[in-house]
């Protein structure tokens, strides 16, 4: 199952990619991350996510890299053990020059090999993935907009640009066991 959202920064392309792929950062954008420790991006470094409410019974994320390529701004990673019926998932991130020339644009896409019940329902988790990686893109627009400026948000509603720190963070999940 294949999942994608995109957003619109203000950054020319090195700098957004210079962002992104500090990925320790994450906890500063990703509105489920309370700490994200990682090595510095290559393939095999690892970032931890630690999410403010476990999800599936996991409070850290171990995201394993598996790709970097600098020159075309993209790098993947693989979710080791998947979340929950996401038995699988390897998650790429690209930055590429926006339609127009005015910034860059931010894609997520997700490739989901799902187990369980889920397999009997993927057009709803589909629809749970692709608002989590809207969320995730959506924050690091805003984040890196921040640092420069306004921000554009492609798909979705504009939402303020207040500091994450002034509002209470709320963990939003595609499915949340306890």
């Amino acid at each position: 199952m294949h999942a994608e959202a995109k957003a619109h920064v203000p950054l020319p392309v090195p700098a957004a990619w210079q962002r992104l792929a500090d990925l320790s950062a994450l906890s500063q954008w990703a509105p489920d991350v309370a700490g994200s420790p990682a090595e510095a991006i290559r393939p095999g470094a690892t970032r931890w996510a630690r999410l403010y409410e476990p999800t599936y019974g996991k409070d850290v994320l171990i995201e394993r890299i598996t790709d970097v390529d600098p020159r075309r701004h993209t790098f993947s990673y693989d979710i080791e053990g998947g979340i929950g019926p996401l038995a699988a998932i390897r998650t790429t991130w690209s930055v590429a020059p926006a339609d127009g020339g005015s910034g860059s644009t931010v894609t997520v896409s997700s490739e989901i090999t799902l187990t369980g019940s889920a397999r009997f329902v993927p057009f709803l988790v589909k629809r749970a993935w692709t608002r989590q990686l809207q969320d995730l893109v959506d924050g690091f627009a805003k984040w890196a907009g921040r640092l420069q400026g306004d921000v554009e948000v492609m798909d979705g509603p504009q939402q303020d640009l207040a500091p994450a720190e002034a509002k209470p963070r709320k963990a939003k999940a595609v499915a949340r066991r306890r």
